[in-house]
């Protein structure tokens, strides 16, 4: 079961951020609704693997989400990428 959502969270995954490189490679930027879609399955499937396995990995997801977002704010405020960027990560 738990292989099952992991290939379900690859999935969904690699779906947005194909279509955000697409996006991307021919308008030169993606729509913020391609991450407000992307967010809810993503979440959804993070905590049912959370509260179905590992509960005690939380604080661990929470620090890896914490120091993924502060990395992204510094490398979009550095110039070092763009806003699209930023939310992929």
């Amino acid at each position: 079961m738990q292989l099952l959502i992991e290939a379900a969270k690859t999935f969904v995954s690699l779906l947005f951020l194909l279509y955000a490189s697409w996006s991307d490679y021919k308008t030169r930027e993606v729509s913020n609704n391609v991450w407000v879609l992307f967010a809810p399955p993503a979440f959804a499937l993070t905590f049912v693997e959370l509260f179905l396995f590992d509960f005690s990995a939380l604080p661990l997801f929470g620090l890896c989400f914490g120091l993924t977002a502060a990395f992204a704010i510094i490398l979009f405020y550095a110039g070092g990428f763009g806003g699209a960027d930023a939310k992929a990560l």
